[in-house]
């Protein structure tokens, strides 16, 4: 039986995490309050992640690997989690275990990560399927993957969080 290549490309996703004003680009300071970034698949679907994607770029400085993206390592630090009821419900995963990632080498902490840096950026592919089991987000659960910041992330020109997978 040939494979329908509409129905493969309809049940697959690409999804930039947002905030509450629907910007994807984590170029503020929140030093006096926490950005909140996240997807939440509506609720008659499930998703299975599969991938997150953090680019970080920065022209004025060099990328390193201690630093967080060619800057100082950050304070606060970014957490990783699922919640149930949505971004301020309850956490049921939490993925940096208390220990925020403050490093470009602490995304190792998490998962699997593919590639770190080239061309004068950041790129950290985490891959959430390298143990054989996907990340699934049930929207019946009203469950959503976030991140949290709450560093000064004023010194980079573009800082996006993506995730990729499908519709299972």
């Amino acid at each position: 039986m040939p494979i329908n290549q509409a129905l493969v490309a309809q049940s697959l996703i690409y999804k930039f995490l947002r905030n509450s004003m629907n910007e994807i680009n984590v170029i503020e300071d929140y030093t006096l309050g926490e950005g909140v970034f996240y997807v939440q698949p509506p609720a008659n679907q499930q998703w299975s992640i599969r991938h997150l994607r953090v680019v970080i770029y920065s022209p004025a400085d060099v990328i390193a690997l201690n630093p967080y993206g060619g800057r100082d390592s950050l304070t606060a630090g970014i957490s990783i989690q699922v919640r149930r009821g949505g971004p301020s419900g309850s956490t049921s995963i939490d993925f940096t275990d208390g220990e925020n990632i403050k490093s470009n080498t602490d995304w190792h902490s998490i998962a699997s990560v593919t590639d770190l840096t080239r061309w004068g950026s950041t790129f950290v592919d985490i891959d959430f399927n390298y143990n054989g089991s996907e990340l699934v987000l049930r929207g019946s659960n009203e469950e959503a993957f976030l991140i949290t910041v709450n560093d000064d992330f004023t010194v980079f020109q573009n800082h996006i969080f993506s995730v990729s997978g499908k519709i299972s």
